[in-house]
């Protein structure tokens, strides 16, 4: 047993009339008052564990939808270097929208579930860390976003394989500036 026992105890001076017996520890000594009952954060401990335990979890009922699977294994970006500079980009996510419903982003290389069935568009727009910094991501609003038709059907997997983006047709290169030349088109300023 534990080190409190309950043992009663004889008072001769009011014959413990109607008092309960008091709580003794192991050397016959009355528990203080704040030791006679278990603190409230303790009896709060036991309720919330008896309350997950027997509340438990469920099955879904009815009929479940079984995913069928998209990989990307990277997107890169096509220019034309003598009016929109290098080639150069570090795409790193994939935002990804079926028939313009968002799905999520995903970091490249990429293998993920869908609940859609049957013949469906994927858009993905590529993504970049803004500034480099890895907790902000963002889809880059300068490339194109690629669109795809694919038939997606229960666990298997459609591969879109490797991606091509472009600039929109829209975005207007005011200064193209590959470092290499001979010249800098670059001022020095005092």
């Amino acid at each position: 047993m534990g080190n409190n026992m309950i043992i009663p105890f004889h008072n001769p001076r009011n014959n413990n009339a109607g008092n309960p017996p008091l709580r003794l520890n192991r050397i016959n000594q009355p528990l203080s008052m704040n030791q006679q009952y278990p603190p409230a954060h303790f009896i709060v401990v036991w309720m919330v564990l008896l309350l997950a335990i027997f509340s438990g979890c469920e099955k879904f009922k009815g009929d479940q939808t079984i995913p069928a699977y998209i990989t990307i294994d990277s997107i890169y970006l096509s220019t034309s270097p003598s009016i929109q500079g290098s080639a150069s980009a570090a795409i790193t996510d994939a935002w990804v929208f079926i028939n313009d419903v968002q799905i999520g982003t995903f970091q490249l290389p990429a293998r993920f579930p869908v609940l859609h069935q049957g013949t469906q568009t994927v858009k993905v727009l590529p993504g970049i860390k803004q500034n480099g910094v890895a907790a902000t991501r963002a889809s880059y609003p300068f490339f194109a976003p690629v669109e795809i038709t694919v038939e997606l059907n229960e666990l298997d997997t459609a591969a879109l394989g490797v991606l091509k983006t472009t600039y929109i047709s829209t975005t207007v290169f005011d200064m193209i500036e590959g470092f290499e030349g001979v010249t800098l088109l670059l001022d020095t300023t005092n």
